[in-house]
């Protein structure tokens, strides 16, 4: 149909966005260049920008293109996560109801956490993270608990060559992380002890996909006066009970996405 206001090169980069969205996996610029029928400059160009306006992600070490997190924020385009988050809302809740505290879920996006739903505790006095906010992931229990279920090779582009403390309980040494690691992979969570936020304690579980890759992770964090180690103990065999009924939920449909525009570009 013809329309005289359509703006064709944001046309052609939403048919980019698509092509992006619409994959199982990362894209390389050839891979999106064939796949929408333009010229790799072109091409270029429209991905640099979404991933400047935080629509798309760049992974440098294997030069490939991904969904960005603020389309995972926003929950429209990435069915997998969108489809995560709703199953996980009634066990965060349920969980708070349950222990009192903040429940978290977050996702990982580079080297940080991205916190992309919460069920805040009533108490006054809480936790500071917020729906969108970001975290390094290896001072956090989310973060850990999925790096955890990583390969080596895999962890060290989620981990900065530099660990810079965010209190005086951050770990320092790539050699401690990794053992804490190892650790959280064997006892099924990890801790944050005051490593990201004075005062406060977490206890994450990672939230594997169908396939067993880390998806995304959940925790609970509460001020330190109020969690003991037994506390602690019942936070960490409730996760990683609900992590496995919340990874048994998990379907992963193929998103839908403006099949029309590369009939219209």
């Amino acid at each position: 149909m013809r329309d005289d206001y359509l703006v064709k090169p944001v046309l052609k980069a939403m048919q980019v966005l698509d092509c992006i969205c619409s994959s199982d996996q990362a894209l390389s610029l050839q891979h999106v260049s064939v796949e929408v029928g333009l010229p790799k400059t072109t091409v270029f160009r429209y991905l640099r920008t979404l991933v400047q306006s935080g629509l798309l992600s760049y992974d440098p070490e294997r030069d490939v293109y991904g969904v960005g997190l603020k389309i995972i924020t926003w929950g429209r385009s990435n069915a997998r996560l969108r489809n995560l988050r709703d199953v996980c809302i009634p066990h965060m809740r349920a969980l708070r109801e349950r222990f009192g505290e903040t429940v978290n879920l977050g996702v990982l996006d580079g080297a940080e956490i991205v916190y992309i739903e919460i069920a805040e505790s009533q108490h006054a006095l809480r936790m500071q993270a917020r729906v969108g906010g970001r975290d390094p992931a290896y001072t956090t229990a989310i973060g850990k608990a999925i790096l955890s279920q990583m390969g080596e090779d895999e962890r060290l582009r989620h981990i900065p060559p530099k660990l810079r403390a965010r209190t005086g309980r951050t770990l320092r040494s790539l050699a401690q992380l990794a053992l804490e690691l190892d650790r959280a992979r064997t006892q099924g969570f990890a801790e944050d002890n005051g490593e990201n936020e004075e005062g406060s304690v977490c206890v994450g579980v990672p939230i594997v996909d169908p396939t067993g890759a880390p998806l995304a992770g959940m925790s609970i964090s509460a001020p330190s006066a109020r969690l003991d180690a037994g506390r602690k103990a019942q936070f960490a065999s409730t996760l990683r009970r609900v992590a496995g009924e919340i990874g048994n939920a998990i379907d992963a449909p193929r998103p839908k996405m403006m099949t029309q525009l590369r009939r219209q570009a």
